[in-house]
């Protein structure tokens, strides 16, 4: 995890230059930038994931949500959290 100007990011994920340019665009909006930079897909995460049932990936994406939720309260435990609410795809 890296934090930088008051928001989390992950590691892998951040770079100060691609944050910089997402900066210009979204300007003081830290929650945008760190909802783009942080996206991930999830047969990126899993491989062969595509072809699983739309439902059981919607439901993974939960589990995982919920579980990154719980990491970060952990980790940060007097950050206020955001709501990253996960779109259902019906």
């Amino acid at each position: 995890m890296v934090e930088h100007e008051g928001d989390i990011f992950l590691s892998e994920a951040f770079n100060l230059e691609i944050y910089e340019q997402w900066k210009a665009l979204f300007g003081d909006n830290i929650a945008a930038i760190e909802q783009v930079m942080n996206h991930q897909h999830i047969d990126d995460l899993l491989p062969g994931s595509e072809s699983a049932a739309i439902d059981n990936l919607f439901y993974l994406g939960q589990v995982i949500k919920q579980m990154w939720e719980n990491h970060l309260k952990s980790l940060y435990p007097k950050s206020k959290p955001r709501d990253r609410t996960l779109n259902s795809p019906h």
